[in-house]
């Protein structure tokens, strides 16, 4: 008797996920082409994406939700009651009736518990969530993060901030550009042997970490030895510390997570290239760009999108759009005079008319530095150099 119970409830499992359609987009059309393979469901693509990309080599012709959700390997499990399908709401029941149903993910009539609870057998639930017993995410905002990710390419790029907080978690390495001027001149103070530690703009608390560092701290251009002019940073010793803060390249430097991440400009651009590839084919290029002083938005700066194709171009594999204009600006820039395109754009007039032409021309010195500066410890500091690859993460 028991034996056939179990039988029953195993047969009526396996009708149920047969009629209950695909989770990802809702259609049944193509449910039933992945039974029998080691990924039974397409939704599988969140939690084993390489069985799925196993799969796709095999049936090129899977749906098009199947292909989205397993372009991209490094799609975390979503966190429970983050916007599931399976996140119904349970209707009011009263004491002595039967019991209420709600409506199923795929159209089927869940029975619920005399409290709401859900009443559904702990083996009907699993296949419903998936292996990791997580609610399934939205599909619509699932597409939408991973729109924006790049996540077709290899090389991708993107802008500021929130550009690096899209894209950062889903490369192998990150390159941080401000050319005018945080990684040209972290770019100069590593070369001489020095280590930058940045930090973020217009902290009180930026005397005391540059005290427990031992270090010093940058001022803004004119107050003090050391600043964010580059040619302030082109005495620095070996093994001094500075401590530099920035709105655009530190505050972004400090927001990429534990992916490794590098400075780069025009200065270092084939050296840095070198240096983050050898963590993996995925780059996240990241101009940083500058900020109105209104708001505080950003402001896309031609010196930064310049200064990214100078160091896309020295990567392989597909590049997005993005990167490949990237290039295209830099090609421009160098066809004619790159000096004379970087001192007539926004940014470098800014400087000129401040009186720091010295470092519009210490920024436009392509590839006149072997330093990748990588930040190891908080600190960017001299990336280590040796054949094989670096580890996952070096932070």
């Amino acid at each position: 008797m028991v034996g056939r119970q179990a039988a029953g409830r195993t047969r009526r499992h396996r009708q149920g996920f047969r009629r209950g359609g695909c989770p990802a987009c809702r259609a049944t059309r193509h449910w039933r082409s992945l039974r029998g393979s080691t990924s039974t469901r397409c939704s599988k693509a969140l939690f084993e994406p390489v069985t799925v990309f196993h799969l796709l080599q095999s049936r090129p012709t899977l749906p098009a939700c199947t292909r989205l959700l397993a372009l991209e390997p490094r799609i975390p499990a979503p966190p429970v009651g983050s916007g599931s399908l399976t996140n119904a709401t349970n209707r009011s029941h009263t004491p002595g009736r039967s019991k209420p149903y709600r409506s199923a993910p795929h159209g089927r009539r869940m029975r619920m518990g005399r409290n709401g609870d859900d009443n559904t057998s702990p083996s009907r639930r699993v296949l419903r969530q998936g292996s990791s017993q997580q609610p399934l995410p939205d599909p619509i905002s699932l597409s939408a993060t991973m729109t924006f990710t790049q996540s077709e390419y290899d090389i991708r790029c993107e802008w500021g901030l929130r550009g690096a907080e899209a894209i950062a978690r889903h490369c192998n390495a990150v390159i941080v550009v401000d050319v005018l001027s945080f990684t040209t001149a972290v770019t100069v103070a590593v070369s001489k042997g020095g280590m930058v530690f940045p930090y973020k703009w217009k902290d009180d608390s930026r005397i005391t970490f540059a005290e427990e560092k031992g270090a010093i701290l940058a001022g803004p251009r004119g107050k003090g030895s050391h600043s964010l002019s580059p040619a302030s940073l082109s005495a620095v010793q070996s093994g001094q510390r500075i401590v530099l803060p920035s709105p655009n390249g530190a505050t972004i430097s400090l927001s990429t997570g534990g992916v490794p991440t590098y400075a780069g400009c025009l200065r270092n651009a084939k050296a840095v290239a070198a240096a983050a590839s050898k963590h993996g084919p995925r780059i996240g290029v990241i101009p940083c760009g500058e900020r109105w002083e209104a708001d505080s938005s950003l402001r896309p700066a031609l010196e930064d999108l310049i200064g990214a194709g100078a160091i896309i171009q020295h990567l392989g594999g597909s590049r997005s759009p993005e990167a490949c204009t990237a290039v295209r600006a830099y090609e421009g820039a160098t066809s004619s005079s790159l000096i004379d395109t970087i001192r007539g754009c926004s940014s470098g007039k800014e400087l000129l008319e401040r009186g720091y032409d010295i470092d519009v021309l210490l920024a436009c010195e392509i590839d006149s530095d072997d330093a990748a500066p990588i930040l190891c410890d908080g600190a960017y500091q001299a990336a280590p150099e040796r054949n094989t690859a670096y580890p996952a993460a070096l932070r």
